[in-house]
């Protein structure tokens, strides 16, 4: 199975001095709902910013979970709108 590169497992502490924690470290899911968001828009956000392959997002039961480095902010959400 290849290695993800979105949310990328962390190494044991034997392998790696400890370090502080990393955006690439931390892995956050956040769910939306469907009605609150424009697709287009929404996926527009997603590789603007984290890039083409740096999340990724499905689709259960009207809701969007998104898989990526941070969760977005309200913010961010308002331009999906």
């Amino acid at each position: 199975m290849p290695e993800s590169t979105i949310c990328p497992a962390p190494q044991s502490r034997s392998e790696h001095p400890p370090k502080s924690a990393s955006k690439a470290d931390a892995c956050s899911f956040q769910d939306i709902r469907k009605s609150k968001v424009d697709p287009g828009k929404l996926v527009a956000l997603l590789r603007t910013k984290f890039g083409a392959g740096g999340y990724e997002i499905y689709t259960v039961h009207n809701v969007y979970t998104i898989r990526a480095p941070e969760k977005l902010s309200e913010d961010d959400l308002a331009l999906c709108k």
